[in-house]
């Protein structure tokens, strides 16, 4: 006993997901309600399999009415110039160009855009380079902070430190 170390002992993340998921878990059984709960919100089963259903159409879809907007928005761009509208419409365009390209990146990267491989694959990679960002490692990132969410020194997107306080 006297010669024993102390050593501390780093936990695995598989460990340490584990036991999130364990905390997971009871807090499921737990009384409080959830959002969804305390919302009233409902969904069958069923309704929740055919959401989750992957299709083609609704992406192509929402591809094609970002493309007749984007390019829209690019026309009015060019009526504009030396215009005073060229400010506001400018920033439609950068809206018209930026935030449907991050929802595609974000949804491919995730493999749940469309149901057909090579074009989540090639709207995830046009999408990506809109950001300047390797799909791979958008992917890889995507998939760890997944896996890891919120777990301190293991989830590389929390922006702020844990616990959030209001003391600077």
């Amino acid at each position: 006993m006297g010669g024993q170390k102390n050593i501390q002992t780093r936990k695995s993340p598989i460990t340490a997901r584990t036991q999130n998921n364990e905390e997971q878990k009871s807090s499921i059984n737990s009384t409080e309600p959830t959002n969804a709960v305390s919302s009233g919100v409902t969904i069958t089963p069923n309704s929740l399999r055919d959401l989750m259903k992957l299709r083609n159409r609704p992406g192509v879809q929402y591809l094609a009415i970002w493309g007749i907007l984007f390019a829209g928005s690019a026309y009015m761009l060019c009526l504009s110039i030396n215009s005073v509208w060229y400010i506001l419409v400018l920033m439609l365009y950068g809206a018209m160009l930026s935030v449907p390209a991050y929802s595609l990146s974000h949804e491919c990267a995730h493999k749940t855009f469309v149901k057909s491989a090579w074009l989540n694959s090639t709207v995830n990679w046009l999408s990506s380079l809109i950001y300047l960002e390797e799909p791979n490692l958008r992917y890889a990132a995507r998939m760890r902070h997944h896996n890891f969410t919120w777990q301190k020194g293991i989830d590389v997107q929390i922006p702020f430190k844990l616990p959030v306080t209001f003391v600077a």
